[in-house]
């Protein structure tokens, strides 16, 4: 057992695995938004993309807001460690 979560660790850290493993999370999601929510909900591809676009926006102000405070919190003269524990 021991053995088998070093692979996984040694996988999960080359990119290429990441990348497939990012790949497996995302794609329920995508197909949620393409074939379950219009089914249920009797949404067309035009509704769906009106509502769509939250997620990712929000995504994008917290990601600019985090970089922000990083930054104002580097000027105080914060350690680098104590940041990235607070913004992540």
């Amino acid at each position: 057992m021991k053995v088998i979560i070093q692979i996984l660790v040694k996988c999960y850290l080359i990119k290429k695995v990441g990348g497939i493993i990012a790949a497996a999370a995302i794609d329920p999601i995508r197909w949620l938004f393409i074939f379950w929510i219009p089914e249920v909900y009797g949404m067309d591809v035009k509704s769906i993309g009106f509502y769509a676009w939250v997620p990712y926006v929000g995504a994008m102000v917290g990601a600019w807001f985090g970089g922000l405070l990083a930054q104002n919190c580097i000027k105080a003269g914060w350690s680098v460690n104590k940041i990235r524990k607070l913004v992540a």
